[in-house]
C-alpha cells in the first residue's frame, strides 16, 4: 500500500467523485474499477493495467476551491503550466478527454481577468513578473494542445475553431496551420 496526500497523488476519476461526498477528518475505504483508477495501461510499475484499486482515505483538510480572479498573473502563470503537464501526461496515456479538459481549464486559468490586474504596480514590486510573450507562448501551446486533443478525439469543428483562436494569436503558427490543414 501507498500512502499518499492528494495534492501529490495524480487524482483520478474515483477520487474526485468520492471526496466531495467526505466529511473532514473522515476515514474510508474506496474500491475502484480500473476505468475510474488508471485505466488499461495502469501506471508502471506500481499500478498494473486494468487493476481494480482500493484507496484507504482520510479527508485531513478542506476549503474552499481556488479562487483565480484574486491569484496574479504569475501565480495563474504557474498553475497554468503544471496543468499543461498534467494534460501532456494524458496525452501520452492516450487519455484524450482527460487532457483535453486540463488544458481547456489551463487556458481558463491563464486568461481570466484577475482583480490583481488592476494592482499590477504592486504585485511587480512584489514579485517580477513574466513577460507578456511568455504568456502569450504558453497560451499558444496549451490551445495547440487543445486542437490536437480534439482531432484524436474526432471532433474536427471544435478543433478549426481552436486553431483559428491559435492564428488570431499567431498567423504563423506551423502547428495550428498543420491541424487546421487536417
Amino acid at each position: 500500500m501507498v500512502s499518499r496526500s492528494a495534492r501529490t497523488l495524480s487524482t483520478r476519476s474515483a477520487l474526485r467523485l468520492a471526496l466531495p461526498l467526505a466529511e473532514l477528518k473522515e476515514e474510508f475505504e474506496l474500491k475502484t474499477d480500473s476505468r475510474f483508477a488508471y485505466g488499461d495501461l495502469g501506471r508502471l510499475p506500481e499500478i498494473p493495467g486494468k487493476a481494480k484499486l482500493t484507496y484507504h482515505v482520510v479527508l485531513e483538510q478542506c476549503g474552499d476551491p481556488p479562487c483565480y480572479e484574486k491569484m496574479s498573473k504569475d501565480h495563474r502563470f504557474q498553475i497554468a503550466d503544471r496543468k499543461r503537464e498534467k494534460g501532456n501526461y494524458y496525452f501520452s496515456r492516450q487519455e484524450y478527454q482527460f487532457a483535453l479538459t486540463t488544458y481547456v481549464k489551463a487556458v481558463e486559468i491563464l486568461t481570466i481577468r484577475s482583480d490583481s490586474d488592476e494592482m499590477l504596480s504592486e504585485i511587480e514590486n512584489d514579485a517580477p513578473s513574466r513577460s507578456l510573450a511568455e504568456f502569450l507562448d504558453l497560451e499558444i501551446k496549451l490551445r495547440n494542445n487543445v486542437a490536437a486533443s480534439q482531432l484524436k478525439l474526432e471532433a474536427y469543428q471544435a478543433a478549426s475553431k481552436t486553431c483559428d483562436a491559435v492564428l488570431q494569436l499567431d498567423p504563423t503558427n506551423s502547428k495550428a496551420l498543420f491541424r487546421k490543414g487536417k
